[in-house]
C-alpha cells in the first residue's frame, strides 16, 4: 500500500495545498468548485526504483524546499493522522493505491461534487465524530468533535527517522508508530530503562546519557550483524573498546541502602576486589582482565538479587567472602559462588531463561579469563579495557563475546563502548543503518512489522559529505529491502539540498517555496515540477543549484560577492587606491575561481591602473626584494 497523493486544508504553513507522490495519475483538487481533477500521468513508470525483481519498494519520494517552507511538517501530518489507531485529526482528502486499485478518503467537510468514472476507483467519506455533552449539571447540552472516523490503513505501519535534536518531542511508544528519531528516543531510551530497571529516578540519571548508552547498543548490534558486508558506502569502524561501568561501585540506589545484607555482601566483595588489584596483581592486562570478571559478576549478583527482592533469606552466607584470613579473590571462587547460588535459588526459577543466564555468566567470565593477546585473534585487552578489531579475520572470539554477553544481560548493560575513528559523517549513516536494523525481524527486541510500510525520514542526509548525499538515495534503494524483506515499502524523504534530486524522476518530486500574500501573511505553496519543467532526474547538480528555487542571488557566497562588488565599485567609481590596497585588489582578483569573473576583474584592473614603467620597476624591484 503507498499514499499516491494528499490534500492539506490547513496545517501549519500549508493552506489548501495538493501534493503528488508519484503514481500514473496526477490530482487536484478545487475545494472552491469541490472537484477534484484527475489526469493521466504520460510519463509515469512502473515499478522504477526495484533494483531487483525481490524487492518491493514501490514507491520514492523526495520534499525539497528552503528552512521553514514546511518538509517536516508534512512528515508531521502524516505520521500523526495516518497511523494505526490514531483518530485523523485533520480535514484532508488522501488517496491510497494497494494492488492496482485506488481508494479516494476525504472528510465530510470536503466534499467531491465531480463524478470520478475512472475504473479501480472508490470512494470513501469520512465522517467527523461528535458527541453531544448533556446530563446532570449541563444546564445546556452541547457537541465536542472528536476528530474523524478514521484509525489508520490495514496491515500498514509508519516507521520516522531523523537525525535532529531540538527537544520537540516525539510520537513516544505510540501502537503503529515506530519513531527512530533522536528527539523521541531519547524519551523512550530512558523510559524503558527505568522499567527495565537499567536506572532508576532516584539516581538521577541523565536523560542524554541514556540515550547514547543505547544508540551505542544499536550500532553494536547492527556492527556485529553486517561487518563482514562489502555493500555498505562507509568503512567500518576498525576498533570497539569496551570500557567498565563504574555504576555498580557506586552503592548509592535505595534498593541496596535499604538491604543492610546486601549492601554488605557487595561491599565485601568490592573491597576485597581492590585489595586483588592492589596486592596480588601486578601485571596490567591481568588487572584488566580481573577488573572487567569481578565487574561481570558483580552485575550478576546485583541484578538478581534486585529483581529477587520476594525472597527473604537471599544472600549466601559463604565462608570464602567472609574469610577474614584471606583477602584476595580467585576467579575460580566467583564460578564456585555462581554455581552455589544457582543451586541455592533454582526452586524459586520461573523460566528457564534464568537458568540458561547463569550459564551465560559463567562462559561469559571464562572466556575473558582466557582472552590473550595475540595476532590472529580479533579480541584483546589495551590500558581502556577489551579492545576488538573487527577487521581481523578470525573473529570467533568476538562473536562468542557479544553472544554470551548479550545473554549475560540480567536487567541492564554492565560495559560501555564507543569506536574508535569514526567521522560525523561515518557516525550519521551509522546511526540511520543501526536505528532501521533495531526494527528489523532480526533483531531479538524489534516487534512484528505490519506487511505495508511508509518509511518517512527527514534531512537523513543532514552531516553527509555531498558525495555521501549523492549516494543517498542508492544507499537507501540497496539497503531498506534488506532490513524489511517480504513488505512493501514507501519512502517519503525530506532534504534542503538539491545533490539527491538528480536521483529522482521530477513527479517524484515535491517542490515547497514560501509565498508572501498581500496582508504580509507567509505562506508555503507546492510548485509544479511538471509543469515548470524542472527535470531532476539524471540533472547535473551544478544546474539544479543555478535553479533559483534552490539558490537565490547566484553560486557565490554571500560574503565573496560582496567583497568582489567592492572591487567593482572601486574600479568603476575609480576610487584612489594606495599602492598596497592596489596589490591586496591584485591579489583577491587572481584568486577568484569563476574563469569569466576573473578575467572580466581583471581587464577592469589594468585599464583603471594601466601600469607605467617606474611603477612596474617598484613592483619587480618588491618581489625580487632589491
Amino acid at each position: 500500500m503507498e499514499i499516491v497523493y494528499l490534500f492539506i486544508k490547513d496545517h501549519t504553513k500549508l493552506k489548501n495545498q495538493n501534493l503528488n507522490f508519484g503514481c500514473e495519475y496526477i490530482f487536484n483538487y478545487s475545494e472552491e468548485f469541490k472537484n477534484l481533477n484527475i489526469i493521466e500521468n504520460d510519463l509515469y513508470i512502473n515499478n522504477h526504483y526495484q533494483l531487483n525483481a525481490n524487492t518491493q519498494l514501490l514507491n520514492i519520494t523526495s520534499i525539497i524546499g528552503q528552512n521553514g517552507t514546511g518538509k517536516t511538517s508534512i512528515l508531521n501530518f502524516i505520521r500523526n493522522n495516518f497511523a494505526q489507531g490514531l483518530p485523523l485529526e485533520s480535514p484532508c482528502i488522501f488517496i491510497t493505491k494497494i494492488d492496482n486499485k485506488f481508494v479516494i478518503y476525504h472528510t465530510e467537510d470536503l466534499s467531491i461534487e465531480n463524478k470520478i468514472d475512472l475504473p479501480n476507483f472508490s470512494i470513501d467519506r469520512i465522517k467527523q465524530k461528535k458527541e453531544q455533552i448533556k446530563g446532570q449539571g449541563v444546564r445546556n447540552p452541547f457537541e465536542i468533535t472528536l476528530g474523524y472516523d478514521f484509525r489508520g490503513f490495514d496491515f500498514t505501519d509508519l516507521i520516522y527517522f531523523s537525525n535532529v535534536y531540538d527537544t520537540s518531542g516525539g510520537s513516544f511508544d505510540l501502537k503503529g508508530i515506530y519513531d527512530i528519531s533522536t528527539n523521541n528516543l531519547v524519551l523512550l531510551d530512558y523510559d524503558r530503562d527505568i522499567k527495565s530497571k537499567i536506572i532508576t529516578v532516584a539516581t538521577n540519571h541523565n536523560v542524554l546519557a541514556s540515550y547514547a548508552n543505547n544508540e551505542l547498543h544499536r550500532q553494536i548490534n547492527f556492527i556485529h550483524k553486517f561487518h563482514e558486508s562489502n555493500k555498505l558506502p562507509f568503512e567500518i569502524p576498525t576498533e570497539l573498546i569496551f570500557t567498565i561501568k563504574n555504576d555498580y561501585f557506586k552503592l548509592t540506589d535505595n534498593n541496596f541502602l535499604n538491604n543492610s545484607n546486601l549492601y554488605t555482601y557487595i561491599g565485601n566483595v568490592i573491597t576485597r576486589a581492590q585489595l586483588s588489584l592492589l596486592d596480588y596483581i601486578e601485571n596490567t592486562e591481568k588487572k584488566i582482565k580481573f577488573r572487567l570478571i569481578i565487574n561481570i559478576y558483580l552485575s550478576f549478583v546485583v541484578d538478581f538479587f534486585l529483581s529477587h527482592q520476594n525472597i527473604d533469606d537471599y544472600i549466601l552466607i559463604d565462608e570464602i567472602f567472609h574469610s577474614e584470613n584471606k583477602n584476595n579473590i580467585e576467579v575460580s571462587e566467583l564460578l564456585e559462588n555462581i554455581s552455589s547460588l544457582y543451586d541455592k535459588f533454582q526452586s524459586h526459577f520461573s523460566n528457564r531463561y534464568e537458568n540458561d543466564h547463569f550459564d551465560n555468566i559463567r562462559k561469559l567470565i571464562i572466556l575473558v579469563d582466557s582472552i590473550n593477546e595475540d595476532e590472529i585473534s580479533s579480541i584483546g585487552f589495551s590500558v581502556e579495557g577489551i579492545r576488538v578489531n573487527i577487521q581481523k579475520g578470525d573473529d570467533s572470539s568476538f562473536d562468542q563475546f557479544m553472544k554470551l554477553y548479550t545473554g549475560s544481560i540480567f536487567i541492564r548493560p554492565f560495559l560501555n563502548f564507543r569506536w574508535r575513528n569514526i567521522s560525523s559523517g561515518e557516525r550519521a549513516l551509522l546511526n540511520l543503518y543501526s536505528r532501521f536494523n533495531s526494527l528489523s525481524d532480526s533483531d531479538i527486541l524489534a516487534e512484528k512489522l505490519n506487511k505495508h510500510l511508509i518509511i518517512l525520514i527527514d534531512e537523513g542526509d543532514l552531516y553527509l559529505h555531498p558525495q555521501w548525499q549523492k549516494s543517498f538515495v542508492k544507499i537507501l534503494l540497496d539497503f531498506l529491502p534488506t532490513i524489511f524483506p517480504n513488505r512493501t515499502i514507501q519512502l517519503i524523504f525530506t532534504t534542503n539540498s538539491p545533490i539527491p534530486a538528480s536521483d529522482l524522476l521530477s513527479y517524484n518530486t515535491i517542490f515547497l517555496e514560501r509565498y508572501l500574500d498581500s496582508s504580509g501573511n507567509i505562506f508555503t505553496i507546492v510548485k509544479d515540477s511538471l509543469n515548470e519543467q524542472k527535470e531532476t532526474f539524471a540533472a547535473n547538480i551544478h544546474t539544479l543549484l543555478s535553479d533559483s528555487f534552490f539558490v537565490d542571488n547566484g553560486l557565490v557566497g554571500d560574503f565573496a560577492s560582496l567583497k568582489i562588488n567592492i572591487i567593482i565599485e572601486q574600479l568603476s567609481k575609480r576610487i584612489y587606491l594606495t599602492y598596497d590596497e592596489r596589490e591586496n585588489m591584485r591579489k583577491l582578483i587572481h584568486q577568484v575561481g569563476e574563469p569569466i569573473i576573473k578575467n572580466k576583474l581583471m581587464q577592469m584592473y589594468n585599464d583603471r591602473f594601466n601600469l607605467d614603467i617606474h611603477e612596474r620597476l617598484e613592483k619587480i624591484e618588491k618581489i625580487l626584494k632589491l
